[in-house]
């Protein structure tokens, strides 16, 4: 049951990704990156919002953790906070005013 389920999603995936491949989907950050044309402004703002994201991040892995604390739905989510808890984001760094 388990193999096909995983060759199933396998499956899906391929067929989900296969259109992306003929036809990427622009991406505001990375075109402009690939031709280094991106500000460090522009950095510093995406790594802030980064930032952000992860305190929602893992309030939801642990509302789905606390709802399904088992094998195999647990194990996702756990792989994914395990680098986050290993080292803590840095401490936000004062900004310049003018």
């Amino acid at each position: 049951m388990v193999n096909s389920s995983i060759a199933i999603a396998a499956g899906l995936a391929g067929h989900l990704e296969a259109p992306r491949e003929k036809e990427p989907v622009s991406n505001a950050l990375l075109d402009p990156a690939a031709q280094g044309q991106v500000d460090e402004g522009t950095l510093e703002r995406t790594a802030g919002t980064k930032a952000h994201c992860r305190s929602a991040e893992f309030a939801a892995y642990e509302t789905v953790l606390s709802r399904f604390p088992l094998t195999p739905a647990a194990d996702p989510f756990i792989r994914l906070a395990q680098p986050a808890c290993a080292s803590p984001p840095p401490a936000p760094q004062p900004q310049e005013t003018s």
